[in-house]
């Protein structure tokens, strides 16, 4: 500041008010938008579209990884080997404003009905080829802005009645690949506004037809690559 004090005292003080000014606005974008320095070693933590997003696949992982920033918008876990997600996971790890999970061949062989507990602001959730057999059918309740939910590539082979609970914005369903062999009559009911489903590459043999009934603002539908019987069942 030793300059200040040789220029005129007016100028000094506006100079000085200017380079205090400066520094808040730094300290301010500093706090607002962190240098991703607790970030865990083993994802890579960035911007994504507006979103804060960690990217940690096929870093071997057995459960969620320690200290990922609680305003997290955006986590990749694909390739790990998680096992299971056990109830209420996310909220335990103040990760309640996640967007989107993307845990794709994460070694999953079973999720609890809570998983997912508490996740309002959930839009997307990728589950693709793991190894889950069952889903509870409160797994996703409470989750209603899921707009898309991915689950091909699971052994599932049966969707049960109301498989689902009410998610009023779910828009996509991928369900290919899945083994399944029967699908209840009601499995789809309260997906009111669904707008693609994907049920291609399974073993199907028949669908009910009020299977679809409820289902007034799908426009894309995929059914190829099952065993139809070409019988009366068959609609």
């Amino acid at each position: 500041f030793g300059m200040l004090n040789k220029l005129h005292p007016r100028r000094g003080h506006l100079l000085l008010a200017l380079l205090v000014q400066s520094a808040l606005i730094t300290l301010t974008q500093s706090a607002a938008f962190p240098d991703w320095t607790e970030c865990p070693a083993v994802c890579r933590c960035k911007w994504t579209s507006g979103k804060k997003s960690a990217f940690c696949p096929d870093a071997g992982l057995t459960s969620l990884p320690i200290s990922l920033d609680p305003e997290m918008q955006v986590l990749d876990l694909s390739g790990n080997k998680m096992t299971t997600l056990g109830s209420e996971i996310f909220r335990n790890h103040g990760l309640v404003n996640l967007q989107k999970v993307f845990l794709r061949n994460a070694g999953i062989h079973s999720i609890h009905q809570d998983a997912f507990k508490d996740m309002r602001i959930l839009v997307e959730v990728d589950l693709s080829d793991n190894h889950i057999k069952s889903l509870d059918t409160d797994t996703f309740n409470g989750n209603e802005r899921l707009r898309i939910l991915t689950l091909s590539g699971n052994p599932l082979r049966i969707l049960k009645s109301h498989q689902f609970p009410v998610l009023g914005h779910l828009r996509n369903l991928e369900l290919q690949r899945c083994e399944l062999t029967e699908i209840h009559g009601l499995a789809f009911s309260r997906l009111t506004g669904l707008d693609s489903l994907k049920l291609d590459g399974n073993e199907l043999t028949h669908l009910e037809a009020r299977t679809l009934a409820n289902l007034t603002a799908l426009k894309t539908l995929t059914l190829d690559n099952n065993l139809w019987s070409c019988d009366c069942r068959l609609k």
